[in-house]
């Protein structure tokens, strides 16, 4: 990857128990291919139940030498939120915005860091710029194609694939591992639980 200039990667993985040592092995060759710089992101489709993702989480984080974020670890609005609240990898929600009669919900519960917008499904340019203008967070648009990135149609704020910085809970050491940049959070930053 580092031949072509490649500095990000999105990894699908699976919600199988039993597939776990591939993906992780998988997660492994990533980050050598990308290097220490390079940025990986792996995305569920919403397979693991809470119990499964926070067992799992932790583990693809580690083989990936730090994630940029997950994508729809959870299906459930509700299991991201929980979620979200345990976890340092920052939570990307694709499913629960796309798919959803009320894609608001992922910002009252506080479920995600960024949202995925895949323009034709949510109606277009115009609707996916105002669904971010809606949402509020940070916006990585993608496409069957894969994620766009600079594109003059892309310009707006909310429609620049972008990712937060990553929660710490008060007391919490930044580690010093590719691909995350972990702010310190006072106790007045931390979210209640909903």
């Amino acid at each position: 990857m580092r031949v072509s200039g490649a500095r990000t990667a999105k990894v699908k993985v699976s919600g199988s128990s039993d597939k776990r040592s591939s993906d992780l092995g998988r997660l492994e060759a990533v980050r050598s291919a990308l290097g220490r710089s390079g940025k990986v992101r792996i995305d569920v489709n919403g397979a693991w139940d809470l119990d499964a993702a926070r067992e799992n989480l932790p583990l693809m984080d580690r083989a990936a030498g730090g994630l940029e974020y997950v994508e729809q670890p959870c299906a459930t609005v509700h299991d991201l939120a929980d979620l979200r609240r345990t976890v340092d990898v920052p939570i990307a929600a694709d499913e629960s915005i796309r798919l959803s009669a009320n894609p608001m919900e992922i910002v009252h519960r506080r479920a995600a860091d960024v949202a995925i917008l895949k323009v034709a499904p949510l109606g277009g340019v115009h609707r996916a710029l105002d669904m971010a203008e809606r949402l509020g967070l940070p916006a990585v648009v993608s496409s069957a194609l894969g994620h766009l990135r600079g594109h003059h149609d892309w310009r707006h704020p909310r429609l620049q694939p972008a990712v937060p910085q990553p929660r710490l809970r008060p007391g919490d050491r930044a580690p010093a591992q590719p691909g995350r940049r972990r702010p310190q959070r006072s106790s007045q930053q931390r979210e209640p639980a909903s």
